[in-house]
């Protein structure tokens, strides 16, 4: 199994360099580097050709306001139907509590949502995290080995008209990784947020009737996690916007509890509690080696600290690893 997060690696700089050698022109030699964005249904992650590790790693989830949808229902005639969208990306964007704001998944399960959003994303990477003009740069972009035709043809039109990049080239991520890997074939599984892809390589190329798709990652694991916390220990997974501290006289630190603030959408209250709920499972959660003695490792228990008015200590027993079995017994159905 190769990750692939380890894309930018020496093929990069390959493919990268084929473009330049297409495009015949005395500007580009060798010498010149592109910029690689391999974007996932949990992050975007973005860098330089040729670099160990990328620059910059934000959700790829962008939150919107739709300034055309109205705000208050007795103003509906008030509204500016000419008005745009407000798009916030990157990590203080997206979790930052907004009135009003969704949140939008540029890409899920291995198709683009939305590319209003994929452009906001690309231009935030470009201007705030790389610090860089894309007309400036080369621009590789990895896509799923399942792709559409039709969403590889947006996303080209957009990286030409809209981020005016002088060369761009696509290729799917399976073979970006079996590169990286030092390899020209191998079987390539990728494990993502939402998907996971079974993609066989022959000499850095797809075998695309072979591959085998499913629609279970890591974000499964996440959203059963959240479910078995609030219906199962009847544990409320609240927040940290609905939370304010303050510092008493002694310097003793208390949290009080205070309502979901009014104008907050359901999507970034999902999105706010999926957080907390990765993070329980990135601390808490463990894979156990040995299965068939799984019971007698069911007394280990791990506490984990979440935002309430007392600091509550959540404390999972490893008997949830059994869970996770029944998503795989679900699989088989």
């Amino acid at each position: 199994m190769c990750i692939r997060d380890r894309y930018q690696r020496r093929v990069h700089g390959e493919y990268c360099e084929l473009i330049f050698s297409c495009l015949n022109n005395e500007m580009y030699s060798d010498e010149i580097t592109g910029v690689v964005f391999d974007i996932g249904s949990s992050t975007c992650r973005a860098g330089y050709s040729g670099e160990d590790t990328p620059k910059q790693v934000i959700p790829s989830a962008v939150g919107c306001i739709n300034r055309q949808k109205p705000q208050n229902k007795k103003n509906d005639a008030n509204i500016d139907r000419q008005a745009k969208n407000e798009y916030f990306a990157g990590d203080n964007g997206v979790t930052t509590r907004r009135d009003f704001m969704d949140v939008v998944h540029t890409f899920y399960k291995g198709r683009y949502t939305d590319f209003d959003s994929t452009l906001a994303l690309f231009k935030h990477t470009f201007d705030n995290g790389l610090r860089v003009t894309s007309n400036q740069y080369p621009l590789l972009v990895s896509e799923p080995s399942v792709h559409i035709k039709e969403q590889r043809q947006k996303l080209c039109e957009m990286s030409f008209e809209s981020l005016a990049v002088p060369a761009y080239f696509t290729c799917k991520a399976g073979v970006l990784a079996c590169f990286a890997s030092g390899r020209s074939t191998s079987l390539i599984l990728e494990c993502g947020a939402h998907s996971t892809y079974s993609v066989p390589v022959h000499d850095g190329y797809v075998l695309q009737k072979s591959v085998i798709k499913f629609d279970v990652g890591g974000e499964t694991l996440t959203e059963k996690l959240m479910q078995y916390i609030e219906k199962d220990l009847k544990i409320g997974i609240f927040p940290r916007y609905a939370f304010t501290s303050t510092l008493t006289p002694d310097n003793r630190k208390v949290v009080e509890y205070q309502e979901i603030p009014p104008n907050t959408t359901q999507s970034f209250q999902l999105f706010s509690k999926l957080e907390i709920t990765r993070d329980i499972k990135e601390n808490v959660c463990k894979i156990i080696d040995d299965v068939e003695n799984m019971q007698s490792q069911s007394d280990d228990k791990a506490e984990y600290e979440l935002p309430a008015v007392s600091y509550t200590h959540l404390t999972l027993p490893t008997i949830y690893s059994v869970q996770i079995s029944v998503v795989a017994v679900s699989l088989k159905k």
